[in-house]
């Protein structure tokens, strides 16, 4: 199943039986060749491609293709012909260990075009090393090899013969070729081989080169010619040391790990079958291969591991499309990025448009055209399940600009992500803490007014009893007119002093008892009630801790906290309670003992005898009554007043609390990933208060109107005391509002109401997003969609380039999306040759609408073909169909605009020369 570029395993340095060298073995009763191919069967299922190498000869490679050929080698999905030649390169090397030159050939070039054409081509051209005296001149054969290999043991001393290998491998060892003529010929037969071969060069041999004056230009110009680099690895570790290596010595560092296996996989040498940790993410085609010219980063890894893996249930395996004249056929997806991509009105968005709604998105509408065909597609997953229980996320065309272009979705969208985070308990906290505050500022402003009511009752009450100084020179004067009498009675002045005496101390201690009566009724209110909070949880709303037994453990200590101070306020008031009714009983007992006295009783009845005298008296006791009656209630009017000034006081802080809340929301949150950042400040809806206060606050006359002015310039630098004056003269009915107002309304909206919202901020490279151009804006809101989403599942973008406005964005775009697909699987529907290109998207999907001049089979309306962007192939004039008539490659230049040109700069990017 073709699902574009994929990751598997290439070891292009395997060795045969056939080999020169080798370590092949097996017993008397087996065949060699049936059990190497056996071997090679039962290499690692992720090993798909192989490079057989028998250094100057290709009869291995031959063999091997014939049992492929028969059937066999089910597991291998391509076999690649090698030749590896000796460079004649000695310069600084004291050891003249010769380089490893590796020619590796496209399968469509045939091994007797390698013979012929290549091999035949360069026998005259090899030279000997400088310490070999032997004469060559034969054709390059085995049997030719092992006689020159004879020659150069006999030739040396016999006590020297034994440390020589066997006369094949001395032969082999001692034939060098320079690596220009090695080019030549290549170029000679170039209608045969241009574009069908890669050359290679072994980083072992290459690197026992010294760096000294004479070799380094002659080093680099070696290992840079080049296509690759071949290393056979202990691991992992060794194989990013030696590719850093190359890295620092500014030389060509596209390194592929192979096996370079002389042995079979159950040996314990390096060199041996399936040893290879080299993933190349291709076609297993010779084209495949070369994609990793053109982006190295992208296309090889070498690692244990299959990279870029995804969960199963995260990644869509294929879509299926059977609805009889409208689509028919199968798509199978790649794990990465897909593209589709198509003329006008091809059937692009439409396919991607039906994934999305059979995931159940909402952003398809309920009246588009494709829901009507949603019952001729099913979606298959790779963990086998279908739509159910599966998540995706769809960005429908220009969804990024409708976000960037509107303030209050790019807020709306910021808080979401936000929500989605660790700091996302920061505005769940906040919100908890405005609506407590709010709520408070409710309670307490009906209690305000509620105060101010009965304020209003005493002081009318007051006012109704006439001036406290008045009453108090109207007793002077009584007194004084009843003493006058008094003394005209038949007491004498001495009696008459001890019983004016007596009527003073009576008063005083009637006086007494009244305060202590009020005290007594005041300390019975107190006695029922708590002045510590409920609970833990009114105290505390918005705390909930989680760990272990934490808030329960909390709640219990401050609960035995507050009884026990309750226990101890009780205690107190009941002390006072009786200490007051023990003064009373005492001062009434001393009151009785007073009026018992005779002198006082004479004194009572000589005022009863003068009836003018008693008149007196009635008057100095209503008076009295009065003045004890405007002294109760002027208590009561300091208590009311002093308990309003404490709850104006809570409403104030309340209300400026809002903005504290927020400041500290800013000075707390900020997010960032990667360049892009999300940080919080406040906004003061100035616009909405000045509205609130015009539409309420009469502003007839220029007091008026500064009044306004001045309270919002006030308001926003947070000055209580101004904000507290308002809510004075709310409540006192100073402040002049439109008739149909209540100041209780007014005050109640105004102080419930957070002035300051929080507005989030975006930046991106240093940038305010507010500043960025409409494209730039577009690309950011899809980073943030991206970036700071916890999910894994698919994402389907229409058009994302439609949204974007210069060439630096479309590059970020690019890099972006190369990026992000490693991540998770994207299908994006594309007409930008940039994005599909240089994004090196894995798997193309190509659209069609039937026509006149691009026909689909069976004459449906849609059709689709998918491959990679290495799938190539010339247009077929006599393919009636337009999608199979041509390669990807083809359709992509045809299609996209500029998609021929979006190639050549792909492959020009590393310096490819053919």
């Amino acid at each position: 199943m073709n699902r574009g570029s994929e990751w598997r395993i290439w070891d292009l340095h395997v060795h045969t039986p056939l080999s020169l060298e080798h370590n092949y073995k097996c017993s008397s009763n087996e065949d060699i060749w049936e059990k190497y191919i056996s071997a090679l069967e039962n290499l690692p299922n992720d090993i798909k491609v192989l490079g057989i190498n028998d250094y100057l000869f290709i009869d291995g490679y031959r063999k091997v293709l014939d049992y492929k050929k028969q059937g066999r080698l089910q597991n291998i999905d391509l076999l690649l012909p090698v030749i590896e030649f000796r460079l004649a390169k000695f310069c600084g090397n004291e050891k003249f260990k010769r380089i490893n030159y590796h020619v590796i050939f496209s399968d469509e070039i045939t091994s007797e075009q390698i013979q012929q054409q290549f091999l035949n081509a360069l026998t005259a051209k090899y030279t000997l090393s400088p310490d070999c005296t032997q004469k060559w001149g034969g054709v390059i054969s085995k049997k030719n090899i092992e006689d020159l290999g004879k020659q150069i043991i006999a030739s040396a001393p016999e006590a020297e013969r034994q440390r020589y290998r066997s006369p094949l491998k001395e032969g082999f060892n001692n034939l060098n070729l320079e690596s220009s003529v090695i080019e030549k010929a290549l170029s000679n037969a170039s209608q045969i081989f241009e574009g069908k071969y890669i050359t290679a060069i072994g980083k072992t041999e290459w690197d026992d080169f010294k760096w000294n004056d004479n070799s380094i230009a002659e080093k680099k110009s070696i290992i840079n010619k080049a296509d690759i680099v071949f290393t056979a690895a202990e691991n992992v570790e060794a194989y990013v040391r030696s590719k850093n290596k190359l890295h620092e010595q500014g030389v060509n560092e596209l390194l592929l790990d192979c096996s370079d296996a002389h042995s079979f996989a159950d040996q314990h040498q390096k060199d041996r079958l399936g040893n290879c940790k080299t993933w190349i993410k291709a076609n297993t085609t010779f084209e495949g291969l070369r994609q990793i010219l053109f982006e190295p980063e992208e296309r090889v890894r070498v690692q244990i591991t299959k990279p870029d893996e995804k969960d199963i249930y995260k990644v869509i395996d294929r879509i299926k499309l059977d609805e009889k004249g409208f689509w028919q056929g199968e798509i199978p997806l790649n794990p990465n990025l897909n593209t589709i991509v198509g003329g006008r009105s091809t059937g692009k968005s439409s396919l991607l448009k039906a994934i999305a709604a059979k995931h159940g998105s909402t952003d398809v509408p309920e009246k588009d055209f494709i829901r009507e065909h949603l019952n001729g597609v099913s979606i298959q997953w790779q963990d086998g399940g279908q739509t159910a229980g599966h998540e995706i996320e769809y960005f429908e065309q220009s969804y990024m600009h409708r976000i960037a272009s509107e303030p209050e979705k790019t807020n709306e969208l910021v808080k979401s992500v936000i929500r989605s985070k660790r700091e996302g308990e920061l505005l769940s906290n906040y919100k908890i803490e405005t609506e407590d505050i709010s709520k408070r500022i409710r309670d307490n402003i009906y209690l305000l007014f509620k105060d101010q009511d009965n304020i209003n009752i005493i002081k009318k009450d007051l006012l109704e009893k006439g001036n406290k100084a008045g009453v108090e020179e109207q007793l002077k004067l009584l007194k004084s007119k009843a003493l006058e009498l008094q003394k005209n009675s038949s007491m004498t002045v001495e009696e008459r002093a001890i019983f004016e005496k007596q009527i003073c101390q009576v008063q005083e201690k009637r006086k007494l008892i009244v305060d202590a009566e009020n005290d007594f009724s005041f300390l019975t209110k107190l006695s029922n009630e708590t002045p510590f909070v409920s609970s833990f949880a009114d105290e505390y709303p918005s705390i909930q801790l989680s760990f272990a037994t934490n808030q329960n453990d909390i709640e219990q200590c401050f609960n035995a906290l507050k009884q026990k101070y309750d226990d101890e306020w009780k205690r107190s008031i009941r002390g006072l309670m009786e200490a007051t009714q023990s003064a009373r009983a005492k001062l009434s007992s001393e009151v009785q003992s007073i009026e018992q006295e005779n002198i006082y009783k004479k004194g009572l009845h000589a005022i009863e005898d003068n009836k003018e005298l008693r008149d007196i008296n009635n008057k100095i006791k209503e008076e009295e009554q009065k003045l004890t009656d405007i002294n109760k209630q002027e208590q009561q009017l300091q208590q009311i007043t002093s308990h309003q000034a404490r709850i104006l006081q809570i409403v104030v802080d309340a209300h400026c609390s809002y903005k504290e809340r927020a400041n500290d929301i800013c000075h707390t949150l900020k997010i960032s990933h990667g360049e892009l950042g999300i940080s919080v400040t406040t906004n003061f809806h100035e616009f909405e208060m000045q509205e609130f206060l015009q539409r309420r606050l009469n502003q007839r006359g220029y007091e008026r109107q500064n009044y306004v002015q001045e309270l919002l310039e006030k308001y926003n630098e947070n000055n209580k005391e101004h904000i507290s004056g308002f809510l004075k003269e709310l409540l006192s009915g100073d402040v002049v509002l439109k008739n149909w107002n209540e100041s209780r309304d007014v005050a109640m909206e105004f102080f419930t109401c957070n002035w300051h919202s929080l507005n989030f901020c975006l930046s991106y490279q240093g940038d305010d997003f507010t500043q960025m151009s409409e494209g730039k804006q577009a690309f950011v809101i899809l980073k943030l969609l991206l970036d700071f989403s916890d999910k894994k599942c698919p994402i389907l973008i229409d058009q994302p380039e439609d949204s974007l406005d210069n060439r630096a964005i479309y590059n970020e775009l690019v890099t972006y999306i190369k990026e992000k697909k490693k991540e998770r699987q994207i299908i994006l529907v594309s007409h930008n040759s940039n994005v599909v290109v240089s994004a090196d998207a894995e798997n193309i999907i190509v659209a069609n609408q039937e026509g006149v001049n691009n026909k689909n089979v069976d004459r449906v309306k849609f059709q689709y073909i998918n491959g990679a962007l290495e799938d190539t192939k010339q247009k077929d004039e006599n393919d009636d169909f337009i999608l199979s008539s041509q390669g990807i490659r083809e359709h992509i230049c045809d299609i996209l605009e500029g998609g021929r040109i979006a190639f050549e700069k792909r492959e020009q990017k590393y310096g490819f020369r053919r």
